[in-house]
């Protein structure tokens, strides 16, 4: 390479300036740098293989490890399974921390196996004893109504024979004529037993009849039926002296005719064991949601308070012999009241009076306006 400039000194031209440059010497120097360009090059790429092989069995295999345990976990559900901890850096901490959280997991897992297992097997027991129990219902239903068949089978047979053995003891002693002592207590004994008996017989065929007459709810007027009744009473309500009052009653859904053996066992209830006065008897109805509850109150001789759950059961007589009744009474009266999804209790204190209570469902809209001026007394007793 020529490079030629020209020299000039105050205007005018003095000569020239020339530089020759070997090129050669250019081209050399390219090589050499070239060739230490490339050298650096090749050995960084070397340096960086082996570092980045390095890093890579230092980071991303046990990063790799981790993902590969964590899809087998996810596709096997198993918890049992651990990642490899190859160091203790951030990345086997990290590795440690899986298998930890695994851990965990696996336990709460198979405490929830275990828990399903355990409610699948109590809701198998479960079912076996409903069914079970289903069966036994079944079975005892059946007895029931054999049982109730038989007993008023055998209630309405032996009517006819204890009215038989009533008339001819009646017969007896009149052809027998005048008896001694001895054997007009015999006469009184057999004529008191079959008494009972008939009453007894009557008693059990209506507790019967409550529980297996097929249910029939009409609307029942409570002052038709307590007049009704008191017609039904009026000899032993004379003879008694008792006096029945009512408030406003309702209408209600039931069956006349159980209502009316309802109301009567109760008023004859509160007649039979009454004190030195003459039996005041009060009935009273109040709303109560969709029910009426009603109130019979007597001043009788009350109830004790260690006996007030006893006198619903059948039979069940707290008096002996002493106040004649079969003890069915009350229980037909519960029988009644819970079979159209009411209740009946006693309020009572011994020589204050009893009150009974229940409750019975009001007929539909007419229940409302069916309440009635309080029954005087003229009517009642």
């Amino acid at each position: 390479m020529t490079l030629t400039r020209p020299v000039v000194l105050k205007g005018r031209r003095a000569g020239s300036l020339t530089i020759v440059y070997d090129l050669g010497e250019l081209t050399e120097r390219i090589r050499i740098w070239g060739g230490i360009i490339l050298a650096v090059m090749i050995l960084s790429s070397l340096a960086a293989v082996l570092l980045s092989s390095r890093f890579r069995t230092l980071l991303a295999a046990p990063v790799l490890e981790l993902a590969r345990t964590a899809g087998v976990v996810s596709n096997t559900k198993n918890y049992e399974v651990r990642a490899d901890q190859t160091s203790a850096d951030e990345i086997g901490q990290l590795a440690s921390a899986f298998n930890e959280m695994l851990a965990g997991i696996g336990s709460r897992d198979a405490d929830l196996r275990r828990t399903l297992l355990e409610r699948e097997q109590a809701l198998e027991k479960l079912a076996e004893v409903n069914r079970e129990l289903h069966r036994s219902n079944e079975e005892l239903n059946s007895r029931n109504q054999d049982l109730e068949r038989f007993a008023f089978i055998a209630s309405h047979d032996m009517q006819e024979p204890a009215r038989m053995v009533s008339i001819y003891s009646e017969l007896l002693v009149k052809r027998c004529g005048d008896l001694n002592d001895e054997l007009t207590l015999y006469r009184d004994y057999v004529i008191s037993g079959t008494t009972r008996m008939r009453d007894l017989i009557a008693d059990l065929l209506s507790y019967i009849e409550v529980t297996t007459s097929p249910d029939k709810k009409d609307s029942v007027d409570l002052k038709i039926v307590l007049e009704r009744v008191q017609q039904n009473l009026k000899m032993i309500i004379d003879e008694s002296g008792s006096v029945v009052t009512a408030g406003p009653l309702p209408v209600v859904e039931g069956h006349e005719t159980q209502i009316m053996s309802l109301f009567q066992n109760l008023i004859v209830n509160a007649i039979k064991y009454r004190g030195e006065q003459p039996p005041l008897i009060h009935i009273t109805a109040e709303p109560a949601g969709p029910m009426y509850q009603l109130s019979v109150t007597d001043n009788g001789t009350g109830i004790p308070s260690e006996y007030q759950s006893q006198i619903f059961v059948p039979f069940k007589r707290l008096h002996g012999n002493e106040i004649p009744g079969t003890g069915i009474g009350l229980a037909i009266c519960q029988r009644i009241v819970e079979r159209y999804g009411g209740r009946i209790w006693v309020e009572s204190k011994v020589g204050k009076g009893s009150c009974f209570r229940f409750t019975l469902r009001a007929a539909g809209e007419s229940a409302a306006s069916a309440a009635t001026a309080p029954l005087s007394r003229d009517s009642l007793s």
